[in-house]
């Protein structure tokens, strides 16, 4: 049964009596629950993921090597031209027009209520630090399952890498970001649906099994966390991109900021923008000024107004925002892809997250490189990769998402 770990690294920083501990020495499981399926195996995980047949693997019987993987490099990346850069002299030499934003904050239309459940996140993972018993895992599941908490927006949040719902599958008594609620749109669109047929079984069956005491629990915790994370992510783009534009929406913008950091300033993030922040400073940075940059585009309309998707700065934001949001999350994975060729104090564990977290880029890398694509697809079925084939999916990472 392993034990939980406190390995080093970003966890708490919202809860004081959590400062300084690790993020769940976690991972998701032996399965990747793969786009489209929603049937798996007995751990409830998708299809099984890769063979354990190789000794010099570094899934659970790891075996540490002294290879690394390169350090991130960022340093040849710089703005793109339509970028919005609020920290660069107050945007005034960007192509955007003043915006409240220009002091390098985020000034909201309207607290978000997505920030409570950033927080619920960080409270999760507290529990979680302190132990892995099946008590523990009741506690976490009581702020996963808050009111209006993670669990009521991750049964219906939608992937929009992937193409709409067809309008004729949309249901006109359903708000038009709700669709996923429908049972037909979530079997018709496992993918744009990844919320209720990818992200909640995960979550849901970890849960069960941690509270069950079947299985090692910093596997199922790590499961949950990766899940979280994954869910939260999905819901920075959903929400600036896809739900802001529309009439009376123009709060959304808002919840883009609560969900990535707990709408906190740049410099102190909680949940996923800690993550972030830990991986690489300057990926923060620039997922801030994404955020940033969408509500700057939705202030130019009135709220009563649906504001024009056709606009330049819509397209030019949404790019911004989408390109550092998703190399965030590769930062991160380049981060505990490093950790699982040491070895860990849970090998076992860190696999598990990463089959689970990697699993959210994996559109955007195949919209990028079909290749590289392959390779990381390939990596996150195996449950005991190598060194050379961490080596291998790292390159593929920095080759997709080479920069913020």
């Amino acid at each position: 049964m392993g034990t939980f770990t406190t390995m080093q690294t970003r966890f708490s920083r919202y809860l004081m009596a959590c400062a300084g501990v690790w993020l769940l020495g976690g991972c998701p499981g032996d399965d990747t629950g793969q786009e489209g399926s929603e049937t798996g195996n007995d751990t409830g995980m998708g299809t099984s993921m890769g063979s354990a047949d190789s000794g010099s693997g570094t899934g659970a019987e790891c075996i540490p090597s002294d290879m690394e993987v390169p350090a991130l490099d960022l340093s040849g990346c710089a703005a793109d031209a339509n970028d919005y850069q609020p920290t660069v002299n107050d945007s005034a030499d960007d192509t955007w027009p003043e915006c409240a934003n220009d002091g390098g904050g985020y000034v909201p239309f309207e607290q978000p209520g997505s920030a409570a459940r950033t927080e619920a996140y960080e409270m999760i993972r507290s529990i979680f630090a302190a132990g892995t018993t099946p008590n523990d895992f009741t506690a976490a599941r009581e702020q996963y399952s808050l009111e209006e908490g993670i669990e009521s927006r991750a049964v219906r949040r939608e992937d929009i890498h992937y193409p709409n719902i067809a309008e004729a599958d949309q249901d006109p008594m359903v708000d038009f970001d709700k669709q996923c609620t429908i049972m037909a749109n979530v079997e018709r669109y496992p993918d744009r649906c990844a919320g209720p047929s990818k992200i909640s079984p995960i979550i849901n069956e970890a849960f069960v099994a941690g509270q069950a005491g079947e299985g090692n629990p910093a596997v199922n915790a790590a499961r949950i966390d990766a899940a979280i994370g994954w869910f939260m992510y999905l819901s920075v783009i959903k929400e600036a991109i896809f739900s802001c534009p529309p009439a009376d929406y123009g709060g959304d913008c808002d919840a883009a900021w609560g969900y990535y950091n707990g709408a906190t300033d740049r410099g102190s993030p909680m949940g996923l923008g800690g993550d972030v922040m830990a991986a690489s400073a300057q990926t923060n940075e620039r997922i801030f000024d994404g955020i940033a940059a969408m509500r700057c585009w939705r202030d130019a309309y009135p709220p009563e107004m649906d504001a024009d998707t056709s606009d330049p700065l819509y397209a030019n934001g949404s790019a911004q925002l989408d390109r550092a949001a998703t190399q965030g999350m590769a930062a991160v994975l380049h981060d505990r892809l490093n950790q699982q060729l040491a070895c860990g104090d849970d090998a076992e564990a860190n696999w598990a997250w990463i089959q689970v977290f990697g699993q959210a880029i994996i559109k955007p890398a195949e919209d990028t490189d079909a290749a590289q694509a392959d390779i990381w697809k390939a990596l996150l079925d195996n449950d005991a990769p190598t060194p050379d084939d961490i080596l291998a999916g790292a390159a593929a990472l920095q080759a997709l998402f080479p920069c913020p």
